[in-house]
């Protein structure tokens, strides 16, 4: 339970947890070994040092004879390509401006030229696709060596495709010019695109037409639903910072954190043997699926298991000396004010108050998104593995790809990263001023919570913007269940794009 220092159901004001000079307490590690506080921050500045250093290496996707094109589409051409025609088919006499946003045909390389010949003759008619082809084929051609980011056009491929607007020109869509093995062959080389190509605008087959594009129709519905919700929040979060900033200043804010200054040197020992866990159980799944003990799906069902099995290591400080209460105190994992007014009231409000510093590392990402294309254009954008266990997998996958993103991921990156290593944090910097001590310590752990995430270096600002915001909640407060809301709600935002455009049918 709380104790007279620690009251996390006092009046907000009355209590003295309120920001400002009268919640620091003096911060220290006089319990613990200092020397193993040295040695865990060793470990963890070299694993993230490591992990950070690989982000900036660009390696060269390596692929196997028998690998099909369409995994080697870009996801941008995929997710462009499934939006342009989602709209174009909400609004038909909108196809024009559309195709509009089609990158130039001089920055199209790769497989993606194939994607984007059948683009163009969605949008624009069999004639436009066939002088795409021309063009296509009468540019300068990349050698076809081992490695190369663009290969030369496969001319079987483009005789298909030939064939197959010709027949589309002529109105011939049972495509006569072509048998049904290089139909086959099409779906199968290009998968969703392939399937655009042999049931276009027009078809008279619109039985089967419909079931296809219906299939897409709930992505500028998702999307613009999403995109609402955020740009709601990101609303609402300007004044939720506004005001505690302001009631902040004139000590009237709840602060439900408090510095204690007693063990804060056995919390990194906790979050260092975490990361060693963490780093060692992620190979697990992988090596299983690799022996051919479990297929990809029960692959992903350990990685869920064996998330939580990581937790484990928060016996660690009760074996240290530290009674389990005090530990669950310290982390936060207590229900504050109430479940139901913590985690549906201020959860909510504490994803608006992250979303204003997530939109400035947003910012700062696309920055940074512009630098790396200058100085490496083959560096593929920030992208995420979920991403090709949605487009992969069947429904099944996709449930355990959300329960990982909106339930095991908050619960124990919250419980690590705002619990444990943000509580050591507050302590190590408890002799600074709170503002200064809060500042560095969001941002620090934020950085080493956006450093690990497999997005890559040019990620790690919008990251950072995020894990910042929940750092504050937390701060704010004091218990972990607004920030693991706020977590959860975030990612669901985003897998849910990520599923209509990726996902099963």
């Amino acid at each position: 339970m709380p104790n007279q220092e620690y009251d996390v159901h006092s009046d907000p004001d009355s209590s003295p947890n309120k920001i400002g000079p009268s919640a620091q307490q003096p911060g220290g590690m006089s319990t613990v070994s200092k020397a193993l506080a040295v040695i865990a921050w060793v470990i963890l500045l070299a694993i993230v040092g490591i992990r950070f250093g690989a982000s900036f290496v660009v390696e060269p996707v390596e692929s196997e004879e028998e690998t099909l094109l369409d995994h080697q589409i870009s996801q941008e051409m995929f997710f462009l390509g499934k939006i342009l025609v989602a709209g174009t088919e909400l609004s038909p006499e909108s196809a024009s401006l559309f195709a509009q946003q089609l990158p130039p045909i001089e920055d199209v390389a790769g497989d993606n030229r194939y994607a984007y010949v059948i683009l163009r003759g969605e949008l624009e008619g069999p004639e436009v696709a066939l002088e795409t082809i021309d063009l296509f084929t009468t540019m300068p051609q990349e050698d076809e060596s081992e490695g190369s980011e663009s290969p030369a056009l496969n001319e079987d491929l483009i005789a298909s495709l030939r064939a197959l607007f010709h027949d589309q020109q002529a109105g011939e869509f049972t495509f006569p010019s072509l048998t049904d093995q290089q139909q086959q062959e099409l779906k199968a080389e290009f998968g969703w695109f392939g399937e655009l190509a042999l049931l276009p605008r027009g078809t008279p087959n619109q039985t089967e037409r419909s079931d296809f594009v219906d299939k897409i129709i709930l992505i500028p519905i998702v999307a613009g639903i999403v995109l609402c919700i955020m740009g709601a929040c990101l609303l609402a979060g300007i004044a939720v910072l506004v005001i505690l900033l302001v009631r902040a200043l004139i000590e009237q804010c709840y602060h439900g954190f408090t510095v204690r200054g007693e063990h804060g040197g056995v919390y990194i020992e906790t979050f260092v043997l975490w990361f060693l866990v963490f780093l060692g159980l992620a190979f697990v799944p992988a090596w299983l699926e690799n022996w051919g003990w479990v297929e990809s799906t029960g692959g992903l069902l350990l990685t869920l298991v064996v998330s939580f099995i990581g937790l484990g290591v928060l016996i660690w400080p009760v074996l240290r000396g530290v009674p389990w209460s005090q530990v669950r105190e310290d982390l936060g994992l207590h229900t504050g004010r109430g479940l139901f007014q913590e985690f549906f009231c201020w959860g909510p409000v504490s994803y608006c108050l992250a979303l204003p510093i997530a939109a400035i590392g947003f910012g700062v990402m696309m920055l940074l998104m512009w630098v790396q294309s200058k100085m490496t254009p083959d560096a593929p954008p920030p992208t995420h593995p979920v991403q090709e266990m949605i487009s992969s997998g069947g429904w099944l996958k996709t449930a355990l790809v959300l329960v990982l993103g909106v339930v095991a991921a908050p619960v124990v990156e919250e419980i690590m990263f705002r619990g444990v290593l943000y509580r050591h944090l507050r302590e190590l910097s408890g002799r600074w001023k709170c503002w200064l001590s809060v500042l560095a310590s969001s941002l620090f752990s934020g950085f080493l919570f956006a450093a690990i995430h497999p997005q890559g270096w040019v990620a790690i600002p919008a990251l950072m913007g995020l894990a910042v915001g929940f750092c504050l909640a937390r701060e704010w407060r004091g218990t972990l269940l607004p920030g693991i809301f706020a977590h959860g709600f975030s990612n669901l935002l985003v897998l849910s794009l990520n599923i209509v455009l990726l996902g099963p049918s």
